[in-house]
Formats: C-alpha cells, structure tokens, sequence
C-alpha cells in the first residue's frame, strides 16, 4: 500500500512541476490568454474570454458525414462509426445522427431493403444515397445491388464510393475481393 502512496505521490509531485513549467513558459491559459488545441482536427481555439465552463461548446460539422453534429468533434464521430457491421440500425446508429434522424433513415433503408425487384432496390437505395452522401452503408448496398444485377463495374464504383466516405468500412473492403474476382473472370 506505501509503493502506491508513494508512486502516487510522485507522479502528482511531476504533473504540478509540469503545470509550473508550462505557466512559467507563459503559454495556454497562464500566459497569453490562447487556449492550447489538443485536438489536431479542431478549428483552432478562440481562446479564454468568454469561455465558461458551464457554456455549452458550438456544434461542430463533420465534412465527411455532412451533418451536425452538436457538441462532439470531428475525431469523435468519426472514430465511432460501425466499420464491422452490414446490420443497418447498428451502422446508422453510428453516425451521430440525432435518434428522430436515425429512426428516419433506419426506416428508409429497411422499406428500401423490402422492395420487391433488384431495380427498384437499387432505384430506393439510390435516393437515400441522394438525400445523405454521408451514407456509406447506402453506398455498400446499392454495390451489393449492382454486384447482385451483374453490373460488376457500377458496383466497384459504388464500393469505391463508400471507401471513400469510410476507408475502414470492412464489408465493402470484402465486397470489393469479390467484385474484383469476378471482373477477372
């Protein structure tokens, strides 16, 4: 129990000569009033004037979801979206949706994945594609219609369109071995 006092100790002993360092050095908030940006996707900080703890930080907008995303930073959403699942309400739950918008566009692409008819899929999964071109899973499924339809090369665009949004989307990673095997064919 004394080595965990002791390390404990000494490691709040560094972290306050670290904190003295810092405001002698005369950055972050002990010195020149600018907050430091520890975040490297981060908008560059206004600094400390005005800036209450309890004021609520602006929303922020994710270029690549192309959608608000109130109180989070791009790093953040980005880092949760589902790259392991097809499951559709798992993936869009992952985006950062608010629960009224994800319901919405869970209904959609389930009504889209109804459909009767591989082209009137495509043609469903196509306008929500149309309306959210953060929707990478609407691009995987409409690669998965082409692919399904024969049409190997609108479906290696559609994967390429979902990588794009998400490099790390492992389904369409997969898809796209198979669409490749079978244009060598």
């Amino acid at each position: 129990m004394k080595k965990y006092i002791l390390v404990f100790t000494v490691c709040a002993l560094l972290a306050g000569l670290a904190g003295y360092a810092f405001a002698a050095a005369g950055e972050g908030y002990f010195g020149t009033g600018d907050a430091p940006n520890l975040i490297p996707d981060a908008a560059p900080s206004a600094g400390v004037a005005g800036n209450y703890d309890d004021e609520e930080p602006e929303d922020t907008v994710d270029s690549r979801l192309n959608v608000e995303i109130p109180n989070t930073t791009k790093k953040a959403i980005t880092d949760k979206r589902e790259k392991y699942s097809d499951n559709t309400t798992k993936v869009i739950n992952s985006y950062g949706l608010k629960a009224s918008q994800a319901k919405g566009l869970i209904n959609r692409h389930n009504e889209a994945a109804q459909a009767k008819g591989k082209e009137d899929r495509f043609d469903r999964y196509k306008r929500i594609y149309n309306a959210n071109k953060y929707d990478y899973l609407a691009a995987y499924r409409l690669a998965q219609v082409s692919f399904e339809m024969g049409h190997n090369a609108q479906a290696m665009g559609w994967i390429n369109t979902c990588l794009e949004i998400f490099p790390n989307y492992m389904p369409a990673r997969q898809l796209k071995k198979q669409v490749e095997g079978a244009m060598k064919w």
